[in-house]
């Protein structure tokens, strides 16, 4: 079974972890590159800019809940469709 799906569930759907403002930082920082790690509730999340990808680990070793990598462009994705986010004039707003 796969279980690469129940670590990104963990930081989407927790709203500890995550709102539309977490989002929106997020993905700021995937241009800033002012932070390399964010820490959540239940989850962490490592940005390796030179390869442009993103670790999603969650908070405690689980087989369950395998660390996910998700290239910059995945995680915008699904920031955006999760969030509602559209890009205006260079930043990122709910729609």
């Amino acid at each position: 079974m796969e279980y690469r799906e129940n670590t990104i569930m963990v930081l989407l759907r927790d709203k500890e972890n995550m709102s539309d403002t977490t989002a929106i930082e997020i993905l700021d920082n995937l241009t800033s590159k002012a932070v390399t790690e964010m820490y959540f509730n239940t989850a962490q999340l490592e940005f390796d800019f030179p390869k442009s990808q993103a670790k999603i680990s969650y908070f405690t070793e689980d087989s369950k809940f395998p660390d996910v990598v998700l290239s910059f462009a995945e995680l915008t994705g699904l920031l955006k469709r999760k969030y509602n986010l559209i890009k205006v004039s260079g930043k990122y707003r709910t729609n």
